[in-house]
């Protein structure tokens, strides 16, 4: 299917217009060895305005890629060390079906380089005020300016254009090196069904998003968020072949500004993939809240319940509302009954997570009233019955230091930073705040925050250095830390909603093996690690 005919099959299922990728005289001078199928996929759809009783517009501008680049740069992201996507799938991909050598190694050893060199960020000013908790993340990261480059290039020439504007020059051209070393053997994976299968994917979801009332779904998710949407808002649907090369049958999805990117499984229903989909637009819809607003929605919940159980189903609370709108409420008008009812019973077919899973599954029929009635997710009455569900359902895991450090403040000696950086994974943390060293750019953290909970991670030799966070600590838990001997976890109770945890140990290794620990105790504790 051309890219012509891809546009006209979403124009017929969606009422939608569809324009074509640009073109130039300088495309037909790039050489010949660039994959010949690399333009496919390309789509934009501008969907009408609608309004709803207050006159406020929410316009949904859905694009939807299956490109050949954008897919190619993901894999090698993902393998890079990215994180939340299918590593092992697109590593069995490569070695069991791409040839990978040692060149490989070495290419995407220059690509790791690449993206540390870029993984710099631009924070604008937060508010002045102090918060129980930090704001949300305002500004730019600079890696993910890269990656939306690459996802919007529907040609070699788009893609150095592209990255040329988000990277000097010459990172540019070397990147572009890197990607062009893939391609070639990419290229036959991807014409051999990759491509078909994003392109299905794409289809399908403009398909359902028409058929199902899925734009619907969606105006009624940003009027619950109080998305702040305009007539320019732009959504993009970034659709991204997983090989199925590996008995896992779960496909992740990350969002990245107003970007998803969705992995799209082969050999698998797509009606069960497109709540992937939506899951992620919700995380953007959360985000695009006023700061008035998401300082609404936490006095709320401190109003609510002002415990340490509060803060954690607060910290599930992204999460768990993508769960139960993309893959509760839209699953249930992509499937029948039964499929969808078969889906709920399963545990982790949600949402293959302890805490999340079964509370999104609780909490679905309770979102879609607040939907229909208008109300938001910052009103009372949401609230407490989150809550009351957060407990129902999850019992004495809502107990657990794992959904507490969902939210993560952190301090860690330079020389431990992998293993923090591995923490965040195992916990999946959904925000960060952390700094480098144990000094009073670290204490201010807590400091300004009295409601966040986090993990100190120091050497022994580091344990001076701790004199200086009584405030924080106290001196009592301060000075029982410092008495210790050998590598240890002790927790320290800071106030009726917040805990800390020491983590000492010698070595990145034996950090990890009691950050494992730690994450499996049954609930928190002060003092040593049981």
């Amino acid at each position: 299917m051309t890219k012509q005919q891809l546009c006209l099959v979403l124009l017929a299922s969606l009422g939608l217009s569809c324009v074509a990728a640009p073109t130039g005289p300088g495309a037909a001078a790039l050489p010949s060895a660039v994959p010949v199928t690399e333009q496919a996929s390309h789509t934009t759809n501008g969907l009408q305005a609608s309004q709803h009783q207050n006159a406020q517009s929410y316009v949904s501008r859905y694009d939807l890629r299956a490109v050949f680049w954008g897919n190619l740069f993901y894999q090698l992201n993902c393998l890079a060390g990215q994180g939340f996507c299918s590593e092992a799938a697109f590593r069995a991909l490569w070695e069991q079906e791409l040839g990978w050598n040692q060149a490989d190694a070495q290419q995407l050893a220059a690509f790791q380089v690449l993206r540390q060199q870029y993984s710099r960020q631009l924070q604008f000013a937060g508010p002045a005020e102090i918060q129980a908790l930090p704001p949300r993340f305002e500004g730019i990261r600079t890696w993910d300016k890269v990656l939306q480059a690459a996802m919007n290039a529907d040609s070699r020439q788009a893609l150095a254009q592209n990255l040329a504007l988000a990277m000097r020059p010459q990172d540019a051209e070397a990147l572009m090196g890197v990607l062009q070393h893939f391609a070639p053997r990419f290229e036959s994976w991807w014409l051999d069904g990759a491509e078909a299968v994003t392109r299905s994917a794409a289809e399908a979801f403009a398909a359902a998003m028409q058929q199902q009332n899925l734009t619907e779904l969606v105006q009624q998710a940003s009027r619950f968020y109080r998305a702040e949407l305009s007539d320019y808002s732009l959504l993009s649907f970034n659709f991204l072949a997983r090989p199925a090369l590996e008995r896992v049958n779960s496909v992740h999805g990350e969002q990245i500004e107003n970007q998803s990117l969705v992995e799209v499984r082969e050999n698998a229903p797509v009606q069960q993939q497109i709540p992937v989909v939506l899951h992620e637009l919700c995380h953007y819809l959360f985000k695009r809240s006023s700061r008035a607003d998401e300082a609404r929605r936490l006095q709320a919940f401190l109003a609510a319940d002002n415990t340490a159980e509060g803060m954690a189903a607060y910290h599930l609370l992204d999460e768990v509302l993508a769960t139960a709108i993309g893959n509760g409420l839209a699953g249930q008008r992509l499937l029948s009954a039964t499929e969808f009812e078969a889906l709920r019973q399963r545990p982790g077919a949600f949402y293959n997570d302890d805490w999340i899973d079964p509370l999104a599954k609780a909490l679905y029929p309770r979102v879609a009233q607040a939907l229909q009635a208008g109300e938001a997710v910052h009103d009372e009455a949401f609230v407490k019955d989150y809550l009351r569900l957060a407990r129902d359902s999850l019992g004495s895991r809502l107990q657990s230091p794992v959904p507490l450090l969902r939210t993560l403040g952190g301090a860690y000696h330079p020389e431990l930073a992998t293993a923090f950086s591995d923490l965040q994974q195992q916990l999946r943390a959904g925000v960060t705040w952390a700094a480098s060293g144990l000094d009073v750019n670290a204490r201010s953290i807590f400091e300004r925050h009295d409601a966040l909970s986090g993990v100190i991670m120091l050497r022994p030799a580091d344990l001076p250095l701790l004199s200086d966070w009584d405030p924080i600590l106290g001196r009592s838990a301060r000075e029982a830390i410092q008495a210790g001997t050998g590598s240890r976890v002790y927790g320290v109770q800071r106030n009726a909603r917040a805990y800390l945890f020491v983590l000492v140990a010698a070595t990145p290794a034996e950090a990890r093996t009691l950050s494992q620990r730690l994450l499996q105790q049954p609930r928190w504790f002060s003092g040593p690690m049981p």
